[in-house]
């Protein structure tokens, strides 16, 4: 839900050929290439998929899931105002962490939020 939500956390994404120099001959090429690559295959979206608990299907795009407008949130489920958001984010898996060769990893979680920084008891 974090790149729903780019209000909360700072990304950026770029096109694979702006890794190249704006004058390299070959930047050009990428870039038709991947667009190529990308259009070659291309999928329909499976829309089937039933949205989460608390949202419904967007009139709009059946593919998008909405929130219920209502007093307190909008229909992108942001808050209609400062302080009323709560973020939940839930640890998966984790992989290639730097640890004791002897002992588990003892590894924590760092989160900025809002200003804060939150962390983890060792997970």
């Amino acid at each position: 839900s974090l790149p729903g939500s780019p209000g909360l956390v700072d990304y950026t994404l770029e096109p694979l050929h702006v890794l190249l120099d704006s004058q390299d001959p070959r930047r050009e090429a990428l870039r038709r290439a991947l667009s190529q690559y990308l259009t070659d295959r291309a999928r329909w979206r499976d829309c089937s998929r039933p949205c989460p608990p608390g949202r419904q299907k967007s009139p709009r795009d059946p593919c998008q899931c909405v929130c219920h407008g209502s007093a307190v949130t909008t229909q992108d489920c942001c808050p209609r105002q400062r302080g009323l958001a709560q973020l939940e984010v839930t640890f998966i898996q984790a992989w290639g962490l730097w640890g004791d060769w002897f002992t588990a990893t003892d590894a924590y979680v760092k989160l900025f939020f809002g200003g804060q920084e939150l962390r983890t008891s060792t997970v």
